[in-house]
């Protein structure tokens, strides 16, 4: 009885030992992986609806670069964990199907692109940084992508970073948009015409008076979201499509003061509740009729509660 009660405790302890064992290594695989914000520093582009971001990392041995919209997730394949050395944007990477410019600049090893970004793997761009020789190795890749437009593209003969537009033929197919209610990125010419999405639900509109006053306005959003959620909004139309996961459930929403039309303006968003990421994908400019896009992304699986507001002032 004695002998088979030290068994039993020996089995307990591998058991224990095993579990702390697994636990590490899934705090050492979540270690390996690092979100990097790029600064905004160059302006190259941006006059032209083109966008660039300057890739510059300190690389010890192999790594995996995720790059999404404003943001790169580094994953350590072997080594350590690669550091940001001074990475910048221009523009945010759209979320479509864009064609990425990917050239290496700098950095003793081998670079090569993995993936380009799609509706498959969620418009991410993927790569790959292999650096043969001890200690860190700085490197710097450039990547060029057009952001204007949102997914509208004429058929012409595709020009080259620094090709010459004077030699661009235009195809005798006409141009074709594809619809946002199809799922796929694509707007027309302009945005005169209906926002992207449905209509937030009128029932759900909290009624309120005006908070900022004139100068200013705020549209705040509470509901429920899985996975991908876009908002549009110009003037006092407020939209939503969802991405990606389940049809988006909106407890109340309210806009207290129609976003003004024709004009840049300061925006401030402030999350108040949701465990993913609340952020300004798109401005008001011209080029979008004065259009603000709000991204809503919940990495993790099924929906979460999100409270945001956003406000803006002349």
């Amino acid at each position: 009885m004695r002998t088979h009660r030290i068994q039993g405790n020996g089995a307990y302890w591998r058991a224990g030992t095993m579990m702390l064992g697994i636990l590490a290594l899934g705090c050492s695989l979540a270690a390996d992986v690092r979100e990097i914000r790029p600064r905004t520093g160059s302006n190259w582009g941006r006059d032209e609806g083109k966008g660039e971001m300057n890739v510059r990392l300190d690389v010890d041995e192999e790594v995996e670069v995720e790059v999404r919209a404003d943001r790169m997730f580094v994953r350590a394949l072997t080594g350590r964990v690669a550091r940001d050395a001074g990475s910048d944007l221009s523009a945010s990477m759209p979320l479509r199907d864009v064609r990425v410019d990917f050239r290496k600049r700098s950095g003793r090893g081998r670079v090569w692109l993995v993936e380009q970004p799609s509706r498959a793997n969620r418009f991410t761009l993927r790569m790959r940084i292999r650096d043969p020789q001890r200690g860190e190795g700085r490197y710097h890749i450039r990547l060029r992508y057009a952001t204007d437009s949102w997914g509208w593209q004429d058929r012409r003969t595709a020009v080259p970073w620094g090709g010459n537009p004077a030699t661009l033929r235009p195809s005798p197919a006409p141009v074709v948009a594809v619809s946002w209610r199809e799922g796929a990125w694509g707007r027309p010419p302009s945005w005169r015409g209906e926002l992207p999405g449905r209509a937030l639900d009128p029932w759900r509109r909290q009624r309120v008076g005006d908070i900022q006053g004139r100068s200013g306005g705020r549209f705040e959003f509470r509901g429920r979201v899985d996975e991908e959620v876009l908002f549009f909004i110009r003037g006092n139309q407020v939209t939503a499509q969802t991405q990606f996961g389940r049809r988006m459930e909106v407890e109340r929403w309210s806009l207290d003061e129609p976003f003004p039309l024709g004009r840049p303006l300061r925006l401030r968003l402030d999350r108040r509740d949701g465990r993913g990421e609340v952020s300004v994908l798109e401005e008001p400019n011209p080029r979008n009729n004065f259009t603000t896009v709000i991204l809503v992304s919940d990495r993790r699986g099924g929906s979460d509660r999100y409270h945001f507001r956003l406000d803006w002032r002349r």
